[in-house]
């Protein structure tokens, strides 16, 4: 047993094997007290890098951190040093992830996701390893998106194919031409078709910025936003496409809403009424000062279900107060 004494020759922490303990030294006799206060190391834990639970799903090409703690019996505190021994991380199959070790007792495990498929990932101390942590790696996400061609010219009345091209979490490249928001401030220049075709109207230069994923996109008036109010309500039951319109002028402004080429019919609930009935292109909005509608777009001529609660357009509830 080795025993430090620190300036007031008190308090001072050993670790030997699998015990840790305080030794003081009387300042007369110069003799050692041993004081046992924590035992057998109990437990490794691995943790997210904050503490919490850690992430167990990742699509390919991210990354994640984890971190390994033990703890002794005897006692609350868990830590990241044991004994003078670092930690070791072992991952079940290491052509689905590697891992990258840090920290001055190898706490730290950064996990790359190479491929997909279900591994798993443990930290180990001592005698004493943590329980296997199941990660399944996830089909790639997507994390920049550029537009092409990044500028053109289009002669007023003709057509021109645009795409957006995202860039996975693994650098491979995919065309999602069909499933951005196709953005831009002036309708009344250009006109977007869903899967990205535009149509020249007029003269002028128009700013295209697709969103992928997008809650927010622009509309003719900069100071009025369309927000897509199902676009983060994962758990939603079948809904037709929703959208909050909020005018924040101190006047009336009308704006148009892309309604793709399908006829539809546009529907208030704020207002409970409808708006518009078998319409298709670009249909105008007139919005109050300071106010706000919520237009559900309904493909024309469903079925109307209605009851004392709520109003169904073909089966589906479109709103709650009548």
């Amino acid at each position: 047993m080795s025993c430090k004494i620190d300036t007031l020759n008190t308090a001072v922490i050993d670790q030997m094997h699998d015990q840790v303990v305080v030794a003081t030294m009387d300042t007369l006799t110069r003799e050692f007290t041993i004081h046992n206060v924590a035992g057998a190391l109990v437990n490794v834990t691995v943790t997210n890098s904050t503490g919490g639970a850690p992430t167990t799903t990742i699509p390919k090409g991210l990354t994640e951190q984890y971190t390994a703690t033990f703890k002794l019996s005897g006692s609350t505190q868990a830590g990241p040093y044991w004994g003078g021994s670092n930690f070791t991380w072992v991952t079940g199959d290491s052509t689905l992830a590697s891992v990258a070790i840090g920290g001055t007792y190898h706490q730290v495990a950064v996990l790359h996701a190479l491929d997909l498929g279900t591994t798993s990932l443990s930290a180990k101390v001592g005698v004493s390893t943590s329980g296997p942590l199941a990660i399944t790696i996830t089909d790639t996400v997507p994390v920049s998106l550029t537009c092409q061609p990044d500028s053109t010219a289009v002669t007023a009345g003709s057509r021109v194919q645009l795409r957006a091209i995202a860039t996975m979490a693994d650098s491979t490249t995919n065309d999602v031409s069909a499933s951005v928001d196709w953005n831009h401030p002036v309708t009344a220049l250009l006109s977007i078709d869903p899967v990205g075709v535009a149509s020249a109207l007029m003269a002028g230069d128009v700013a295209v910025k697709p969103q992928l994923g997008g809650i927010v996109a622009c509309t003719d008036d900069e100071k009025i936003l369309r927000i897509d109010l199902l676009k983060t309500d994962w758990l939603h039951a079948p809904a037709w496409p929703t959208f909050l319109f909020y005018n924040p002028h101190t006047g009336v402004k009308t704006i148009t809403v892309e309604v793709g080429q399908a006829p539809c019919d546009l529907y208030d609930a704020v207002t409970h009424q409808f708006l518009a009935k078998n319409v298709s292109g670009r249909a105008p909005l007139v919005l109050a000062a300071d106010s706000a509608a919520v237009v559900v777009l309904v493909p024309a001529n469903q079925p109307v279900e209605e009851t004392k609660r709520m109003l169904k357009l073909g089966g589906r509830v479109v709103d709650y107060r009548r």
